[in-house]
């Protein structure tokens, strides 16, 4: 495996738009796979960013919000 690094800005939009073509079509055609997402509660973030420090995972790890918990107030006519 390698990896190279190149500017998107330097592709041009016709090369991104075909780049991106050519990587939908494989994850269509399940050539790629999406890689995994680990969910934690939350209210489990240590072990979260535990399991981000030691490197073992491979994919996502995302923190997750549960359903039905009080959400604060914003009011849309004042700046934040």
């Amino acid at each position: 495996m390698g990896y190279r690094a190149f500017d998107l800005m330097e592709a041009g939009p016709d090369l991104i738009a075909q780049m991106l073509s050519e990587v939908l079509e494989l994850l269509s055609s399940r050539t790629l796979k999406p890689l995994p997402v680990r969910a934690f509660d939350v209210r489990c973030a240590q072990q979260a960013y535990r399991c981000v420090s030691q490197a073992r995972h491979v994919g996502k790890v995302v923190l997750t919000i549960p359903k039905g918990r009080r959400r604060g107030r914003f009011s849309m006519g004042a700046a934040w």
